[in-house]
């Protein structure tokens, strides 16, 4: 809200605090986002115009993401006439998509083309 009045020194305050397992610490997980890191991760407002200057990409999301609609990627792509693609990798999570060997070999493919 203070973003839309043109203040933004507060950006670096927390606004996300997550309920995270007592493991996270273990695996260096983030536990809470400032209103930065927080907006690094969302599309701007008039997100279509930047789609439409993408240039080739894909998208690499479970099939079994607990925290995005998996099935919705492709339909949303469908509406732009650019070369980015969607691909579900079967058995994976949200996060499982971090550390996958078929994420790397996917990776490793597209940046070889």
């Amino acid at each position: 809200m203070l973003n839309a009045f043109k203040i933004n020194a507060l950006n670096h305050l927390t606004v996300i605090t997550f309920g995270l397992p007592k493991y996270a610490a273990e695996l260096n997980m983030t536990g809470s986002y400032s209103h930065r890191m927080n907006q690094s991760f969302a599309p701007r407002y008039d997100f279509k115009k930047d789609m439409a200057k993408l240039p080739r990409f894909v998208i690499l999301v479970g099939d079994e993401d607990e925290a995005f609609l998996a099935e919705e990627y492709a339909p949303l792509l469908d509406g732009f006439d650019n070369q980015g693609s969607v691909e579900r990798l079967k058995g994976l999570s949200h996060l499982g998509v971090i550390d996958a060997e078929a994420v790397f070999e996917k990776i490793a493919n597209f940046i070889a083309l």
